[in-house]
């Protein structure tokens, strides 16, 4: 299966029109994935992290840039 296109990179600033995982970049350098959600009252990044086999979201304050997969092209065929 061929790598799935994606968009151009996205300033931390700009939110995403949608909920979702998004490819983030961060202050220190890490690309990683990131869900864009509105959690806890807050919206914003956050990544999840296991303690004691227990999936916890975290805030991701740190991330500088961000960009999503490119929805595929569609003729109505």
């Amino acid at each position: 299966m061929p790598d799935a296109q994606r968009t151009a990179w996205f300033p931390a600033a700009t939110d995403p029109a949608r909920e979702g995982w998004y490819e983030v970049l961060t202050e220190d350098g890490e690309h990683c994935m990131a869900r864009w959600a509105r959690l806890n009252g807050e919206t914003g990044w956050w990544a999840s992290r296991r303690i004691f086999g227990i999936e916890v979201p975290r805030s991701m304050p740190d991330v500088l840039q961000w960009r999503g997969l490119v929805a595929p092209h569609t003729d109505g065929h």
